[in-house]
Formats: C-alpha cells, sequence, structure tokens
C-alpha cells in the first residue's frame, strides 16, 4: 500500500491522516514542528464584532486563553469549524465547504462585517495569507494577536529519514511554508539535498508549491484542501497508470 509521510504538528497530524487513511492510503506520522500556545492578555470582546482565526490550532489557544464561548467567530474549514464547536464556541462561521481556505474566508468578510466596528484576528507566529492587511485595504479594520507560535522538532528526522528509504514511498504533506522551511533544514543536514525518485511533495497552495518544488524530481500535487488534494494525486497516478499501460 501507498504510503504518505504526515508532517503536520500534532492533534493536526492524527485528524489528517485519517481522512488519507479513509481515501485508502497508509500514513506514517512524523511532525516537522510542535504548537506552542503563548500566555496572551486578550482584549475585552465587547470591542469587537467578531473573532477571526485561519487554523485549528488558533481555536484550541483562544480556547485555552478565554473562558467566553459567545462571540461570533470564524473559522476558515471544516476541521477548524468542528474544533470550534466541540471547544464549546456557540457562534461558529465559517466559508461554504467547497470554498475552505483563507481567501474565501476574507471574501465571506468582506460582504459580512460591519466597517465600522473592527474584528480580531487570532492566529500563529507566521501566518500564508495577510489577511489583516488584505481587510484593512477593503477598510475592514483589524486588531491581531499571536496565541502561538511552531516549534521546528529535530527528533522527526531520523523517522523522516527512514521513510525516505522506503520503496512504497509515495508522498510527503507540506501544509503550511514553515513546515517547506524545516524540511529544506533537514536535506542540508543529511546531504540528500532533493529527492530524486518518485515521491510527491503534496501541498495545500501554488505558493508552497513554488517552494518546495525545487527538493523533489516530481512536481507537488497541489489542493487547498485535503480531501481536493486526495482527488487531485489519484488523478495524477490514474493518468500515470494508463501512460504506463499505453507504452507497454
Amino acid at each position: 500500500m501507498a504510503t504518505v509521510l504526515i508532517t503536520r504538528p500534532f492533534p493536526s497530524a492524527v485528524e489528517t491522516a485519517k481522512v488519507w487513511e479513509l481515501s485508502g492510503f497508509k500514513t506514517v506520522l512524523a511532525p516537522l514542528l510542535r504548537v506552542q500556545f503563548l500566555s496572551v492578555d486578550l482584549p475585552s470582546f465587547e470591542l469587537y464584532q467578531a473573532v477571526i482565526t485561519t487554523s485549528a490550532m488558533a481555536v484550541r489557544s483562544l480556547a485555552q486563553l478565554t473562558s467566553c464561548r459567545t462571540m461570533p467567530l470564524w473559522c476558515v474549514g471544516k476541521t477548524s469549524r468542528s474544533v470550534a464547536r466541540n471547544l464549546g464556541f456557540e457562534k461558529v462561521f465559517s466559508p461554504s465547504l467547497d470554498a475552505e481556505n483563507a481567501l474565501s474566508l476574507i471574501e465571506c468578510l468582506r460582504s459580512s462585517v460591519d466597517r465600522q466596528k473592527p474584528v480580531l484576528y487570532c492566529c500563529g507566529d507566521r501566518t500564508q495569507v495577510d489577511l489583516p492587511g488584505i481587510l484593512m485595504a477593503d477598510q475592514i479594520k483589524v486588531d491581531t494577536r499571536v496565541v502561538y507560535q511552531m516549534i521546528p522538532v529535530q527528533t522527526s528526522w531520523s523517522l523522516l529519514q527512514t521513510f525516505l528509504q522506503k520503496p512504497q514511498t509515495l508522498g510527503i504533506t507540506f501544509y503550511s511554508q514553515r513546515t517547506v522551511q524545516v524540511f529544506r533544514d533537514f536535506l542540508y543536514h543529511t546531504r540528500l539535498f532533493k529527492i530524486y525518485y518518485d515521491c510527491y511533495p503534496l501541498v495545500l497552495s501554488l505558493k508552497i508549491a513554488e517552494n518546495i518544488r525545487p527538493f523533489f524530481k516530481n512536481s507537488p500535487i497541489i489542493g487547498s484542501t485535503t480531501p481536493r488534494l486526495i482527488a487531485t494525486l489519484k488523478g495524477q497516478l490514474s493518468e500515470k497508470e494508463e501512460n504506463n499501460a499505453c507504452s507497454r
């Protein structure tokens, strides 16, 4: 069975692995990052019309920082929405199921929020989309609080090296730019520099694809959500199998 390496931090790695396994893939967990929640003094939620998050980690961190569960909370996708509801948040909003990404969230906010009252953006120390900048350019006031940070996990490097030596290795997930940076550091440390056999980088955006492309023989497989990524990968594998059959 083809194996996919899941590099997301816990507990997101477990949730992501379940999706891949339900689609017929074997998974190996090797988180290249870990989450460190920060002790942040949050302002009064009464000052804001809503709290904005773009990751499940931000939702989890927010839940640790406050006991309030009644403020309107915007999430970016199905996983974050589920985490928020499980943690007791009562007013949870997100883009439609077919548009689960930060840019779709921004479009929803543009058409939904009152420009006379600010929103509070809770996020990690590194984000892939400049949500505050985009919203403020559209006259939406945004205050930002960094509520968690991502720390590299070098203890996973030995597992990653073992994984890359297996013939059934199919792909490695890269769901953030930070993961790409840690993987690059791993390659330089082990002097691999590039993956020359059939292993696909599995990414969530064009920007991540651009940054990871130099380190793989195979071109990145791109999908804005895990289900879309899986569907694209299966399509690629099916096409490859058909081409191989025709060449025999």
